[in-house]
């Protein structure tokens, strides 16, 4: 038997002891003890564990059951259980102390001390552990099925942390079908994805993120929620800086109308612990069938109606049962209102009743740089959550350190980390694991966001790796993004390793990403899907300095009064032109932007009409087309206008929008107008 886990530093009386049967026969408890040395807790009557199973006993079995949502095998605070205090006082000390597992016979079969212990308990060998903080739970370093056991400090210092309530699910992988996923850019097509998922949910939605605050999703929620469809929905109550009024209105006006909507907050000084630090994954659940995994929070500049602008991050779309169970699961653990830490929006004190939705943006350009794949082969996905799956360091360093290719995106990292249980710092394990991988031949390439947030700890990144890898990575290159083109701000923490797996992840390369925060990433084991995920990630490696061509048509000719249409949808660029501008009579002016510019002849002659096309990366073309406008059939060319003048004046009222002055030169139905 072992002393798996302890929370020494409760808020409420709510300390508990966990111990774990490693060996390999059935163990029967009864008259067993765990001592400190000033109390005893001994258990009087039979608790059988099976081998590889743990019991818990806790001191205040109501807080124990609702932060894990079971009741201890062992409730101290049941005068009718198998155990009580039968000597002195048992209360584990907040700056240290040492305990002890006891067998029938006398003797000391496990132990741990922690903090200043005072006396060093029997078989402990060095240092204690470091004192716990308040809400934190000690716990072993996992060994295989087990844990390990050589009663040192070394035992108990996993990468990750433990508080109290937390979560400790396995990965999973599944198997996808061909057709059955879907995989997708920001800004390209992340708001028509969602939305799409949205609108075909017939029994619920559920969404889970950082922030949230799109106008535009929130609309398609109220619709869902009109035709019977459960929203709800789990965000951070304290994101970096707060949460936004827009935010502040997205969940309340939800809220009002029928969604279920709550928020994830809480620390010592209010005496709530958070079971994890920061909510952070972003992930959406359609109906118990199709989920969706993003980089990106649920707000306007990662899912813009101006599909050009915006930020860069990669999604996935995936029509599964075993995996939708899976995240369900998750969601209702972490949203589970009976957690301290979990409030209902509208408890909240910044919930407004009042509240009124900003008008959704109108679309500004329906074009994509990039267009979104469905899979027309199958995929193997496994899903790793964060800190759960990064228990002895980020689960993602395996899949690094053997890589032999990589390219990938990442928004945020810290090149020195500083872990829980040292004051000493060390360079990030990511970083150490790509150098490595570098140095044995891997061909690596990593774009970093250069917002100027971001500007000093990329860079310090970026600048490592360059020269670490400099005299044996002539393959690999690592750069700051450009952030001149479409996107404007690279938030993106994807990779494509081997040409084969595509990681879509909320992960930053920070310490608390892993060993903290609530994250979510997607491992995709696909050729397809890595082919569109390397194709995006070249579109922002390279950029784009090639020039759309513009193609204004061939020359004509038209009758005065006769309708003018200038064409220039054959217009080219090696990605999509993002606008278009005519200068119908070549004076300076915008006369209309769009591809097509029509207009009535009302000025005869020979003129010269400009069009200008630009690219998303600012590249821009021209081209001229001249076209004639003759005397109309009937008149002589010099008195349409007096004979027509009061048509003239009739369709200037009825357009209004255009003085006479400008009439008299051209009336323009374009898009802008």
């Amino acid at each position: 038997m072992l002393i798996r886990e302890f929370y020494p530093r409760g808020l409420c009386d709510d300390e508990y002891i966990t111990l774990f049967n490693a060996g390999t026969a059935l163990c029967n408890l009864k008259n067993w003890s765990v001592t400190d040395g000033e109390g005893t807790v001994a258990i009087m009557r039979d608790c059988w564990v099976s081998p590889g199973m743990s019991i818990s006993m806790s001191f205040n079995s109501t807080s124990f059951s609702a932060v894990f949502d079971n009741r201890p095998a062992i409730a101290l605070d049941d005068e009718a259980g198998p155990a009580s205090v039968v000597a002195g006082t048992f209360r584990l000390g907040d700056l240290g102390d040492a305990i002890s597992l006891v067998a029938p016979g006398g003797s000391v079969v496990d132990s741990a001390c922690y903090g200043r212990p005072g006396d060093t308990p029997q078989l402990w060998l060095g240092d204690p552990i470091p004192a716990p903080k308040q809400g934190e739970v000690l716990r072993r370093v996992r060994n295989g099925l087990g844990y390990h056991d050589t009663d040192r400090c070394a035992d108990w210092t996993p990468f990750r942390e433990f508080r109290y309530g937390y979560t400790d699910m396995p990965g999973l992988q599944v198997e996808v079908e061909p057709g059955h996923l879907t995989a997708f850019t920001s800004p390209d097509s992340s708001l028509a994805v969602l939305m799409d998922g949205v609108r075909r949910a017939q029994q619920s939605v559920r969404l889970c993120a950082y922030e949230a605050s799109s106008a535009e999703l929130c609309v398609s929620l109220l619709e869902a929620l009109s035709r019977g469809v459960i929203v709800q929905l789990l965000v951070d109550g304290a994101p970096a800086g707060g949460l936004s009024e827009d935010e502040i209105l997205f969940l309340s006006v939800l809220t009002r109308s029928g969604a279920d909507v709550r928020v994830l907050s809480g620390n010592a000084s209010n005496d709530i612990i958070q079971h994890v630090y920061h909510l952070h994954a972003k992930y959406g659940i359609f109906d118990s069938l199709e989920v969706v995994v993003l980089s990106e929070n649920f707000v306007e500049s990662a899912f813009p109606t101006d599909q050009m602008r915006g930020n860069r991050g990669w999604g996935a779309l995936v029509s599964n049962q075993k995996l939708a169970d899976y995240l369900v699961r998750l969601f209702e653990s972490d949203s589970r209102i009976t957690r301290p830490d979990v409030r209902a929006w509208r408890l909240d004190t910044r919930f407004d009743e009042a509240a009124v939705l900003p008008t959704p943006q109108e679309t500004i350009r329906s074009a994509r740089v990039i267009e979104p794949l469905r899979s027309s082969s199958p995929a193997t996905v496994s899903v790793h959550i964060s800190p759960d799956c990064s228990d002895s360091e980020p689960f993602i360093c395996g899949f690094l350190s053997e890589s032999k290719s990589v390219v990938g995106e990442q928004f945020q990292s810290d090149l020195v980390w500083s872990t829980r249980w040292s004051n000493d710092t060390c360079t990030s394990p990511l970083v150490t694991a790509i150098t490595a991988s570098v140095r044995n031949g891997s061909a690596t390439r990593i774009l970093f966001d250069s917002s100027w947030f971001n500007l000093e700890r990329n860079t310090a990144t970026c600048e490592y790796l360059r020269a670490e890898t400099a005299s044996v990575g002539e393959a690999s290159e690592f750069r700051m993004m450009d952030l001149e083109g479409p996107v404007g701000l690279l938030h993106n923490k994807g990779f494509v390793i081997d040409e084969r797996l595509s990681v879509v992840s909320s992960n930053n390369w920070v310490f608390a990403s892993f060993a903290r925060n609530r994250e979510l990433a997607l491992v995709i084991d696909s050729f397809e899907v890595a082919s569109f995920f390397s194709n995006a990630f070249s579109i922002d490696w390279l950029g784009d300095e090639s020039p759309p061509v513009a193609d204004a048509g061939e020359d004509f000719e038209v009758r005065l009064g006769d309708r003018v249409v200038l064409n220039g949808s054959s217009s080219t660029d090696d990605h999509v032109i993002a606008s278009w501008s005519w200068d119908a009579y070549s004076d300076g002016s915008v006369d209309g932007s769009a591809p097509r510019l029509e207009f009535i002849a009302l000025k005869p002659g020979k003129h010269r009409a400009v069009l200008t096309v630009e690219d998303p990366w600012g590249n821009r073309d021209t081209d001229v087309v001249s076209f004639t406008v003759l005397p109309s059939y009937s008149e002589p060319a010099g008195s349409f206008l007096e004979k027509h003048i009061g048509w003239l004046l009739g369709a200037a009222a009825a357009i209004g929008s255009l003085a006479g002055v400008h009439l008299a030169r051209k009336i323009n139905h374009g898009i802008s107008d």
